[in-house]
């Protein structure tokens, strides 16, 4: 049996236009991977983005990760089904929102943003960090994006928002626990140079900017509405370099004898995609 096939990846979000990039790349390395979805139409739809070859290695159920009661029965069905998870990669909540100026928004529409991008990735992270922090060859790996760092275009202020805490999030996890033996990663979508692309800084140290292609695609709303910020609808592991770059993320291991080094802050020179 292979080192790939032996491990089993959660890709927290793999239901959606970035995360169904992530499980067919991770699935044509030779991984068991696992996705979780609200919406079983959503799981039949990626099934059918995936070559049938990489059906008996990935593993979907219906659930909702989004509180906590959802996310720890989601756990416990999960576990049921594979038995034990290695790696996890969270990429969860909508990529593009842009409703309008902040003063023409509701709380209600402010609360949902930030249930989608920030809430649910706490409420994820606490129930399925416990399951890889104590494993030196486990990871925790964040998906996030510029939006967090700046506003994209007018309109789009309450995506700035959520996309804002979801990126703090993942910068204070991998401060808080330095010394957890699993690796704390996080991986940034951006344009860099005219296309896009993705910084990202591992526990280990290693980073690098590499450009992205397109995965599983998005609707044709969004794709419209998407243009004036560069993503067009684009997934984030179509291109071999910046698989390569994610999948190091949990690939790339130290040896049990090496010292653990802490958790660093993501280097950012992409721009321009959303979270």
């Amino acid at each position: 049996m292979s080192v790939t096939s032996d491990r089993v990846v959660l890709v927290l979000g793999g239901a959606g236009t970035v995360g169904s990039g992530i499980v067919k790349a991770l699935l044509d390395k030779g991984f068991q991977v696992a996705v979780i979805s609200r919406d079983e139409s959503r799981l039949e739809k990626l099934k059918q983005f995936l070559p049938p070859s990489a059906g008996s290695r990935l593993h979907t159920l219906v659930g909702d990760v989004g509180s906590e009661d959802g996310a720890e029965a989601a756990k416990g069905d999960l576990l049921k089904r594979t038995g034990k998870v290695t790696d996890v990669v969270s990429s969860l909540g909508f990529s593009w929102w842009q409703g309008g100026p902040p003063h023409t928004q509701s709380l209600q529409e402010l609360h949902r943003v930030l249930d989608t991008l920030l809430l649910s990735t706490f409420t994820a992270w606490k129930a399925f960090f416990p399951l890889v922090k104590d494993n030196p060859n486990g990871s925790y790996t964040f998906i996030t994006g510029g939006a967090g760092e700046r506003l994209l275009m007018p309109g789009t202020g309450f995506l700035t928002l959520g996309a804002a805490g979801a990126l703090a999030f993942a910068l204070m996890v991998r401060q808080e626990y330095p010394e957890v033996p699993c690796k704390l990663n996080e991986v940034s979508a951006g344009r860099e140079g005219g296309r896009l692309g993705a910084v990202s800084r591992q526990s280990g140290g290693a980073q690098g900017t590499f450009p992205v292609a397109a995965g599983r695609e998005a609707s044709p709303e969004k794709r419209g509405a998407v243009r004036g910020a560069g993503r067009r609808g684009r997934s984030l592991l179509g291109n071999l370099r910046f698989r390569r770059q994610v999948q190091a993320s949990f690939q790339l291991r130290k040896s049990p004898s090496e010292p653990q080094a802490p958790h660093g802050r993501v280097l950012r020179g992409a721009q321009g995609a959303g979270c």
